[in-house]
């Protein structure tokens, strides 16, 4: 009920609050769970330490995975304000988006795209410029419980012309990219090594789901990762890579490694650029070791580029 409250409260919100104010209210309220959020305040900065080369207690450290916490609390803003936002506005349709020729190739191709993106910048006013860019899309995304939350976000996304595809329905993800349709998916939940695909992310080893990689395989779709920035004025930028299923070699196994490697490749590259856009609240890797020897894997990635 919580849940579903907030939502109400934050499209009546979004009515009659400006956004500047809506955003500085949430960078408040992001500061106090900062303080009262312990463990993914721990979680946040043991991530940042890896990204940044640093230790917990390094002040920059700590200063970075705060910002990450306000990045988080402004998408938050983005989610309650959905259903308020026209995709028309030019904030989105005018949204500067390097490498979109990518997108427009795969589907060139005519099997479909699988537009992989993480938890970073906003994947909500990501979705909104999309639908300024497309005839419509499909994005993958989890079901919320009690039902009728699920239906009021399903409903507020679907009027914006774009459809949720449940992340447990397969056969409709499949059916999506047969149709030659883009489909938006996250790919960065860090599973244990031996439940996802092995990657090497800044240097150390932790494994992301097969998903999105195995479908890739199966349908011949493209997956192109792609990422928006928040910029300092609150504006945004999108940014696409080229294709991560380049250069395949028709050895299932091995092409989902190397699609999963090339999407871990591009994720790296974005929070390098900004860590601060990138909000994650799971241990991304399982220990503190550097990763082993996985030049083969890394020389597949550059060779798919």
């Amino acid at each position: 009920m919580w849940l579903y409250l907030a939502i109400i409260s934050g499209a009546l919100g979004s009515r009659i609050i400006p956004l500047a104010w809506r955003y500085r209210l949430a960078t408040v309220i992001a500061d106090l769970l900062w303080l009262i959020w312990t463990s993914k305040r721990r979680t946040c900065i043991d991530n940042m330490a890896v990204v940044l080369g640093g230790s917990p207690g390094d002040p920059e450290v700590r200063k970075t995975a705060r910002r990450a916490f306000h990045q988080f609390g402004k998408g938050v803003v983005d989610f309650l304000g959905f259903a308020n936002i026209d995709p028309n506005d030019p904030l989105l349709r005018n949204m500067p988006m390097e490498g979109w020729e990518h997108v427009e190739a795969g589907l060139a191709r005519g099997r479909g795209v699988l537009l992989a993106t993480g938890h970073y910048g906003s994947t909500d006013m990501g979705g909104l410029a999309l639908v300024s860019k497309t005839k419509g899309f499909a994005a993958v995304a989890d079901t919320f419980k009690p039902s009728y939350v699920d239906r009021l976000i399903r409903k507020t996304r679907e009027s914006k012309g774009f459809r949720l595809i449940p992340a447990t329905n397969v056969r409709e993800i499949l059916r999506a990219l047969h149709a030659n349709e883009l489909v938006v998916v996250l790919f960065d939940r860090p599973l244990p090594l031996d439940q996802g695909v092995p990657v090497s992310f800044f240097g150390r080893e932790t494994a992301f789901p097969a998903g999105t990689a195995v479908m890739a395989v199966k349908t011949g779709a493209t997956v192109v990762p792609g990422y928006i920035v928040r910029n300092a004025d609150n504006s945004f930028t999108g940014r696409t890579f080229p294709p991560a299923t380049s250069n395949l070699t028709g050895d299932k196994s091995w092409d989902v490694r190397a699609i999963t490697q090339n999407m871990a490749d591009s994720l790296e590259a974005m929070i390098r650029a900004r860590p601060d856009q990138w909000y994650m609240f799971r241990h991304m890797w399982p220990d503190a070791v550097p990763a082993g020897n996985r030049s083969s894997m890394r020389e597949a990635s550059i060779e798919a580029r």
